[in-house]
């Protein structure tokens, strides 16, 4: 049975992701360098786990997410905000943030093409992803448990790397372990 929303998944996904997944953040924080008056959106960002390691008084930042329950826990947390919608369809203005990341949830969204166009759109600088594929056999058990339990569908870093140039953002690729990559772009 495939978990379609991450509502459920919400009250256990912090413990989860501060077992697993603890020093993402950091290495977010330092692959964007945000300054300190940066308008920050966190794409996908559900219970603002990676937000919350990253905010600093004087930047203004959004969690977005489809999942309301993710959200309702991200409410715990100061100097974020929270928007629910559809990341295919971004409620903001043109150029709206300097920063707009997404970290481990375009899988979920399954539309890369759809994603990118709003970050072009929205996005004024620069762009973060931290995505999975199962390159080696870790990964791909990773990845696979993902596939039975949830609707997911990858890119490999280099079809992601294609699509995002497609849409007029460039950058480079990093791959952090055996199932996760890096991209850090430049909105142009």
């Amino acid at each position: 049975m495939k978990i379609n929303c991450f509502d459920i998944l919400a009250p256990f996904y912090d413990l989860f992701i501060a077992i697993f997944r603890r020093r993402i953040p950091a290495k977010i924080f330092r692959c964007l360098k945000p300054g300190e008056k940066d308008v920050i959106l966190d794409l996908g960002g559900g219970t603002g786990y990676n937000s919350r390691r990253m905010v600093r008084d004087r930047q203004f930042l959004i969690v977005f997410d489809i999942s309301l329950e993710m959200l309702k826990r991200a409410r715990k947390y100061k100097n974020i905000h929270l928007v629910q919608g559809d990341a295919r369809h971004l409620p903001f203005k043109e150029k709206s943030f300097d920063i707009i990341m997404a970290v481990d949830s375009l899988h979920h969204i399954q539309d890369y093409s759809g994603v990118l166009r709003e970050v072009r759109h929205t996005g004024r600088s620069k762009f973060f992803a931290a995505e999975f594929y199962g390159m080696k056999p870790m990964g791909k058990i990773f990845t696979g448990l993902e596939r039975l339990l949830m609707s997911v569908s990858y890119k490999s870093p280099g079809d992601f790397f294609q699509e995002a140039l497609h849409h007029g953002i460039t950058g480079d690729l990093k791959y952090i372990s055996s199932y996760e990559y890096f991209f850090t772009g430049s909105i142009h």
